[in-house]
């Protein structure tokens, strides 16, 4: 009897599609700094830790240090050259950061509370008013990203820890997963992102309808 071998293609599983929202931003050091964030974003979504609920594998945790600490080092270069010559020009450089929406949807809760300080992160650069600069970073706002920066690092230490073996891997979450099965969700997988106001944001009711603004209440005339 002779065994045959055949030879197959492979099947190919379609891989994950991840939800981004894209930002322009004038000024390119502040670009540079959010392209390294937006890669350690993508990176933590597809590690191996994310198909778990509440596990973390050393080398991950490692990988990410690693990866922010590049982050880091592009802030302390955007600062030391902050007044360089960039020549006169006008551009918006395009930053894609994923969704607050796909923020919420990471099962695994120690990579999802590392996620929501980084997407601050992004968050407070996107706001700077340097960001409107064409290459200089204001001391004030250099001072807003690290302050940013420190927090983000307390939340690595605290979910992920530093690493360096298998014990030194954040905090044991056991309320979110249990034998590989994941527990019921209970903050959904949606964020709405809602215009600044001055009064506090109020939820819209299906069954009343919206007054428009020239009947509002404020400017109904007493006769």
């Amino acid at each position: 009897m002779i065994t045959e071998l055949e030879t197959v293609e492979p099947d190919i599983i379609p891989g994950a599609v991840i939800q981004v929202i894209e930002h322009r931003i004038r000024n390119f050091r502040l670009h540079g700094l959010l392209e390294s964030l937006a890669r350690l974003q993508i990176n933590i979504l597809e590690i191996q830790s994310n198909d778990t609920s509440s596990v973390v594998a050393p080398s991950d945790v490692r990988d990410i240090w690693s990866q922010f600490n590049i982050i880091k080092d592009d802030v302390k270069f955007a600062r030391e050259y902050n007044d360089a010559p960039t020549g006169n020009y006008q551009h918006a450089f395009v930053i894609k950061l994923i969704s607050q929406r796909e923020v919420q949807r990471i099962r695994n809760v120690k990579v999802k509370s590392v996620v929501k300080d980084l997407w601050v992160l992004g968050e407070v650069i996107l706001g700077l008013d340097s960001a409107n600069m064409t290459n200089f970073l204001d001391l004030n706002c250099a001072a807003k990203i690290d302050r940013a920066i420190v927090v983000c690092e307390a939340s690595m230490s605290r979910w992920v820890g530093s690493g360096e073996d298998a014990e030194n891997v954040g905090l044991y979450a056991p309320a979110f997963g249990m034998s590989g099965e994941l527990t019921p969700d209970v903050d959904s997988d949606f964020a709405q992102r809602m215009e600044p106001s001055k009064s506090r944001p109020l939820p819209q009711l299906n069954d009343v309808p919206d007054t428009p603004a020239a009947q509002s209440p404020a400017k109904v005339q007493v006769r």
